[in-house]
């Protein structure tokens, strides 16, 4: 997402229902520090399918950590972005990043703090 290319995020619909309020917001996005090699490469091959720009490799990902934010545009539970599986897709535009932020992330939808991050000027909420 903060790289420009993906525009959708796919999540449950509790996780959905939990963004829907937020449309028109903005969100910090959180990098997980959980990306395993097989993910990664995963990944990597579906973006080469889609002819998507190559990441950096997973040893110069920043992870653990706020990489960015984006606007929340809309829920949607059909979309023709190759990055759509559903079963519910956020919809995300005007991704900016930021310098990172180490700070603990949570599943899903998860409230920023100052236990995990000087909040400040900046979304109150995050999606890992």
């Amino acid at each position: 997402m903060i790289f420009g290319q993906k525009n959708v995020e796919n999540r449950s619909s509790s996780v959905a229902g939990q963004l829907r309020k937020l449309i028109g917001q903005r969100i910090a996005i959180h990098a997980s520090s959980n990306l395993t090699k097989p993910d990664y490469d995963a990944s990597l091959a579906f973006m080469r399918s889609i002819k998507a720009r190559r990441p950096p490799d997973l040893d110069k990902l920043l992870l653990g950590g706020i990489i960015g934010t984006v606007k929340v545009e809309a829920v949607v539970a059909k979309s023709y972005s190759p990055w759509f599986e559903g079963p519910m897709g956020i919809v995300f535009s005007n991704p900016r990043s930021v310098d990172f932020i180490p700070c603990r992330g949570w599943p899903g939808v998860f409230r920023l703090s100052q236990s995990n991050v000087n909040a400040g000027d900046w979304p109150q909420l995050a999606v890992n």
